[in-house]
């Protein structure tokens, strides 16, 4: 695929984006085009089979913004995409897990729950990721470093707040929903990690995570989960 191509490929979604994340987009275009054109040729035709190349192509465009969210701050949605390309978002999603997905799973029977008897959210963060760390099914360096960066921003999310907003929350699920605050802020995860997984770190449940997000760091611009 060329990159004119690939060019033709993206502009459906660039012309429907609005006009502040296509501004945020466009110093990185063409290094999303390159990504993009390497990611569709990395297919191979055994992996094409039984499935059309506009639709690999469509769950490749998702893995390319997935890689670049973080450096440009716009999200763009596997629903988005498909609307944009007239495909399926269930089709869009399940081509994605197929083709691209390489997240590292976990063994929620080796997820351990954070002590309930510190105070300090910092070391309860560091607490959760230790946890989720040492039930990888497979610690691989590129898990590793993405827990670190997790860890890192985080405490960089906590941060952020004025400490008297957390006066009415347990330091655990107000650590806990640091991590997936950071989560969401990361861009394509190398860990498969849900709101449930989160949740038995914690002993809360996954609705009380979303909660406490909505109220202490939900900014309007983020909502929901990944695939």
């Amino acid at each position: 695929m060329t990159t004119k191509v690939t060019s033709q490929v993206l502009s459906p979604i660039l012309e429907k984006l609005d006009e502040e994340s296509l501004k945020k987009l466009e110093p990185f275009i063409a290094e999303i085009e390159e990504h993009l054109q390497q990611t569709i040729a990395s297919v191979t035709p055994n992996k094409l089979r039984r499935r059309s190349r506009e639709v690999m192509i469509s769950a490749a465009i998702y893995d390319t913004f997935l890689i670049f969210e973080k450096r440009t701050k716009v999200r763009v949605r596997s629903e988005f995409i498909g609307e944009c390309l007239g495909i399926l978002t269930c089709v869009v999603n399940m081509n994605w897990r197929a083709l691209f997905d390489n997240r590292v799973k976990l063994d929620n029977n080796r997820i351990e729950c954070i002590s309930g008897k510190r105070e300090d959210i910092d070391e309860l963060i560091s607490e959760v990721v230790q946890s989720l760390h040492g039930a990888l099914e497979e610690k691989t360096p590129e898990a590793q470093e993405w827990f670190t960066k997790i860890e890192e921003e985080g405490k960089d999310l906590l941060m952020c707040l004025d400490r008297t907003r957390i006066m009415d929350y347990l330091p655990e699920i107000v650590a806990v929903t640091a991590i997936y605050g950071a989560i969401q802020y990361e861009g394509k995860p190398m860990v498969q990690l849900s709101q449930r997984d989160l949740s038995f770190t914690c002993c809360f449940s996954p609705q009380m995570i979303s909660k406490v997000w909505k109220e202490l760091f939900h900014e309007g611009s983020i909502t929901g989960e990944r695939v």
